[in-house]
């Protein structure tokens, strides 16, 4: 896998993801499924990642240890919520997650490019 294609995927999994967890807190009953999918979008961004490290990205580690903790503690946290909790805390736990995951998908958008360094 090339440098660019590991970008790519990364980002896709992450917008996957965000789309994933956005429909998991718009649609409440379907929460459950949608949010074990996003933990797959987001288990794949961790590979893409792991990838983007072994081609030497500068900025990989910030996208392995800030990034994806960002965003799949909140999901473990409202998955473990469809379980337990009122309907309101689920859907706030959900919303948090959505919210999580769509600042850890524009997160390296927001790094400086290759250029600057």
């Amino acid at each position: 896998m090339t440098f660019t294609s590991a970008f790519l995927v990364d980002l896709a999994a992450a917008g996957l993801a965000v789309v994933l967890i956005g429909g998991a807190a718009a649609i409440p009953v379907r929460a459950r499924p949608l949010l074990i999918a996003g933990l797959g979008a987001l288990l794949l961004r961790a590979v893409a990642g792991l990838f983007l490290a072994d081609a030497g990205w500068t900025f990989a580690a910030r996208s392995l240890l800030i990034d994806l903790p960002l965003s799949v503690i909140p999901v473990l946290v409202a998955l473990a919520g469809t379980w337990v909790g009122s309907d309101r805390l689920r859907r706030n736990l959900t919303w948090t997650a959505a919210g999580a995951c769509a600042l850890a998908a524009i997160d390296p958008l927001l790094l400086p490019g290759l250029v600057t360094l």
